[in-house]
């Protein structure tokens, strides 16, 4: 398993509780007969084993083998039969069924880098939602891109990892390199790992327009799985979409 996977949650700096708990409430709320929900970019099964604890039917999905097994891993360990992982790319997937909700965070989209891809995310997710089903996912603003991550150093340090993490911002192409680089104690000696991330930039403009083509409508799009209005200094969006 490669240092990227292992401290992955350690890392990430998400705030998983407000997430699932903005997605649970969201749910229930609006699809209080939900009973299965999809992960499209599930990585260490975090948000997915959270959701199949409150009893819904979960398909986690990743492209990333090492992951899944992580994440597979935590799911046995805890005796959850509600949630099943699928390795195959979230662009162009099958689950083989319809499903009440289907669900993408931090920023998985913006890892998408062709827009004919998103836009077969897009299809896919459609034509795989029931009637009345919801969407809900989030992507990274143009603030963020252009003010946080445009010539960004972060570093961490750990007791048995040191952590570079440094990010640059292409206005031009809308891309944003992430160079990792971890040095992780084994023994009396530190192994070096360097990783290569990409994310692209999606205006709300065009989203908005791709929603409407394949047949969603937004229910809502606020800051960061609050219920605060977006403003300029919005980093990432939180869409709620349904099948129209």
């Amino acid at each position: 398993m490669d240092a990227f996977t292992k401290y992955y949650d350690e890392l990430v700096g998400a705030n998983y509780p407000k997430i699932t708990s903005y997605l649970i409430r969201n749910i229930f709320k609006r699809l209080p007969e939900a009973t299965r929900v999809v992960d499209l970019g599930c990585g260490t099964g975090t948000v997915a084993i959270e959701l199949a604890k409150h009893a819904l039917e979960v398909i986690a999905i990743d492209s990333d083998e090492d992951m899944l097994a992580l994440a597979k891993n935590k799911a046995d360990e805890l005796e959850l039969d509600n949630i099943v992982f699928s390795n195959q790319s979230i662009e162009r997937f099958e689950i083989g069924c319809c499903a009440d909700v289907f669900y993408s965070t931090l920023d998985t989209i913006n890892f998408i880098l062709r827009k004919p891809d998103v836009e077969a995310l897009i299809k896919s997710v459609y034509r795989q939602l029931e009637f009345g089903g919801l969407f809900i996912f989030d992507v990274n603003t143009e603030y963020k891109f252009t003010e946080t991550l445009y010539n960004g150093c972060f570093q961490y340090d750990l007791d048995d990892l040191f952590f570079a993490w440094n990010t640059s911002y292409n206005r031009r192409d809308e891309l944003c390199h992430h160079n990792l680089v971890y040095f992780e104690k084994q023994g009396e000696v530190f192994n070096r790992s360097d990783i290569y991330l990409c994310q692209r930039y999606y205006s709300r403009e065009y989203l908005e327009e791709m929603f409407n083509y394949y047949g969603f409508t937004i229910l809502s799009a606020t800051d960061d799985y609050t219920r605060n209005k977006i403003d300029d200094k919005t980093e990432r969006i939180t869409y709620i979409l349904t099948k129209k």
